[in-house]
């Protein structure tokens, strides 16, 4: 607790008394608080301003009939506009004498290094209370001006009024009859509040909360059922894509696999089985007939045929060749040189000559007669191929569902 040394009323302080003799009065005007250090030197009755201000405090309370020639000035101090703390060792009453007197100090006490600390305002204070007595002489007329919107009530002081009241048997009269018209004016309100809300929220009408609570709860007279669980809302009506929506209809999924006619255009790359050798067969086309001509080489010994029929007579009769016939040449004018079969007992010579100019044939065909041959297959020999192509894929589902916030939507049903 602080400390403060007796208050020493300053020559201007006299000079007021002096002169609030007569009939002006003598007027309390503020209170000044500071954290200057007196020194050795300093005669406080010649103070005319505290040595180092640091705020103001508003005068909350005067009184005058304490004692002859005395006066007690009370004020409430508030640190809310203090932009920075200190140690509140001076304290400075000022006055003057009459409405247009001069303001000056009237009083000034130092409490030293014994005293408390102001914080600034990031630490309110709700209640500091100055109280100081101050010496007034005969002065006659005692005043102060008091800041009505700056006066704070102490817990004591608040507490002394609500005991007096308390005690006074007619002290409540008005204020039960003020809350009985009070709670009458509540009752009509809350029930045209639940009308409204009977009348903004009707059978069918939704309510989407973050809150769980049943609206019914507080809309008295309402029934209301959860519904959309895991729902999107879509706007009954015709789209733009013609597609109809009832209201109360559901559809869609929260996930869905591809088919077929979904997939974009695509080929796959594999290779076919080995199996499935096969040949052709065909004809060639009776289109290019020829020829071909050439000579023969004249070297090639070999053999010719050689008949004796030299004992033999000529017979026109026509006979097998076995054991009694034989071949021999004859001439015929009608027919030329030729051979035939005779009859005879004779055995007939028939062999081979000696080997003497036996030979071969060289045979080289001319370059003329080049051709080209048309071949159709049948059309038997039709198969097919086994084709394996690579696996791709999982079939797995993908999901539909766009990004979304969770609420709690509720449908009046009653």
């Amino acid at each position: 607790m602080a400390k403060y040394n007796d208050i020493v009323v300053t020559n201007n302080g006299l000079d007021m008394i002096a002169e609030s003799e007569t009939a002006k009065p003598l007027i309390f005007t503020k209170i000044q608080l500071g954290d200057g250090q007196l020194t050795e030197v300093d005669d406080i009755k010649q103070f005319t301003a505290l040595k180092h201000p640091c705020m103001i405090g508003v005068i909350h309370d005067i009184e005058t009939g304490t004692a002859h020639g005395q006066a007690t000035i009370v004020s409430i101090v508030d640190n809310s506009t203090l932009d920075k703390g200190f140690f509140a060792r001076e304290v400075g009453v000022f006055a003057k004498v009459g409405t247009d007197g001069t303001e000056k100090l009237y009083a000034y006490t130092n409490g030293g290094n014994y005293v408390d600390y102001m914080p600034d305002k990031t630490t309110p204070v709700s209640e500091n209370k100055v109280v100081i007595t101050l010496v007034t002489a005969n002065a006659g007329n005692i005043q102060a001006i008091i800041d009505k919107s700056k006066i704070y009530a102490t817990r004591q002081e608040v507490e002394d009024d609500f005991n007096t009241h308390n005690v006074d048997p007619n002290a409540h009269a008005n204020i039960i009859k003020k809350m009985q018209d009070v709670i009458a004016k509540l009752d009509t309100v809350y029930e045209k509040q639940q009308n409204l809300y009977k009348d903004i929220f009707h059978i069918g009408a939704t309510y989407i909360s973050f809150d769980k609570t049943n609206p019914g709860t507080w809309m008295t007279g309402t029934t209301w059922e959860l519904t959309g669980q895991g729902r999107t809302i879509v706007g009954a009506g015709t789209a733009d894509s013609g597609n109809a929506y009832v209201a109360g209809a559901k559809g869609g999924s929260e996930t869905n696999t591809l088919a077929i006619e979904n997939m974009p255009p695509h080929s796959f790359k594999g290779t076919t089985d080995k199996s499935g050798s096969h040949t052709h067969t065909g004809t060639t086309s009776t289109n290019g007939n020829h020829t071909h001509t050439g000579t023969t080489s004249i070297n090639g010994d070999h053999y010719h045929l050689e008949i004796n029929a030299s004992s033999v007579g000529f017979n026109n009769a026509q006979h097998n060749l076995d054991a009694s016939s034989y071949i021999a040449a004859q001439t015929n004018s009608s027919r030329g040189e030729a051979y035939a079969l005779l009859k005879t007992s004779a055995t007939a010579n028939v062999g081979k000559s000696n080997t003497t100019g036996n030979h071969n044939h060289t045979f080289t065909t001319n370059e003329a007669g080049n051709h080209n041959h048309t071949f159709t297959t049948a059309t038997s020999g039709d198969h097919t191929h086994t084709f394996t192509t690579e696996t791709l894929g999982a079939g797995k589902a993908i999901n539909n569902m766009q990004p979304y916030i969770v609420t709690y939507i509720w449908r009046r049903i009653a």
